[in-house]
């Protein structure tokens, strides 16, 4: 039986550790207390439920825990790929991939913590004519 699905090129959630490391020790320090290990877990359920598919010709940005919110676009639109990486980024390999349309200012989607964004500019660039 076969589908007309199409290819899925990439699909990842941010990591804990490589979104914000400052972060991530500070609650990890705090887990002898209770209010670290809530807070690890909330983080943790809110990347869980962050996603970024590259799916056929889309790009998909899902995030949301209690309410949600979704971006598609099709990557012949994207106009422009920004990657940003601050110190404790670079340390860890990831960064904030940001993706924008000439149809829109600013960003469209912009998320943080990925590892290797520069793996997603190129699946990206790839698809586009």
């Amino acid at each position: 039986m076969t589908t007309d699905r199409p290819e899925v090129h990439f699909d990842e959630s941010p990591s804990m550790a490589r979104t914000s490391p400052g972060w991530f020790l500070l609650w990890c320090l705090l887990c002898p207390v209770v209010i670290g290990i809530v807070a690890l877990v909330v983080w943790h359920l809110l990347l869980r439920n962050t996603r970024l598919v590259i799916e056929g010709d889309r790009v998909l940005y899902r995030t949301g825990l209690f309410s949600s919110r979704e971006s598609e676009i099709r990557a012949e639109d994207v106009r422009n790929v920004e990657i940003s990486k601050t110190f404790w980024q670079k340390l860890t390999g990831t960064g904030t991939l940001s993706l924008s349309t000439s149809g829109q200012s600013g960003m469209e989607i912009e998320i943080s913590g990925l590892a290797h964004p520069e793996r997603v500019r190129d699946i990206v660039n790839s698809l586009r004519p």
